[in-house]
């Protein structure tokens, strides 16, 4: 160890950099893989982010009409998603609906 590192005052370990972009942009293409396998197996899953919820799931007419009763929905045909904005308690919304088995949530920050 060289006397140029800073080390943590409670383990006299060297201080780990922050997250570099390259590492953030793996960790959020790890969650959309994973985002993509949970979808393939439990059908639905919902991505939150600070402007926008993500909702994907299988065909169902069902959930399309309530899905589309949100205010300024979309649908993103490169994704294949429901794109929702996040506000108010369209969070609350989608959980309520949804139930607690049948979705996965992914929060993305």
């Amino acid at each position: 160890m060289s006397g140029t590192e800073e080390l943590t005052e409670a383990t006299n370990e060297p201080l780990e950099p922050p997250p570099s972009a390259k590492a953030q942009s793996e960790l959020k293409i790890a969650a959309k893989t994973e985002l993509h396998n949970v979808t393939q197996h439990n059908g639905i899953a919902i991505e939150i982010s600070p402007e926008q919820i993500t909702v994907t799931m299988p065909k169902n007419e069902t959930d399309i009409q309530f899905i589309r009763t949100f205010k300024y929905v979309r649908w993103n045909s490169n994704n294949f998603c429901w794109v929702i904005p996040n506000y108010g308690k369209n969070i609350d919304l989608l959980k309520n609906y949804f139930g607690t088995s049948h979705y996965h949530f992914f929060e993305v920050y």
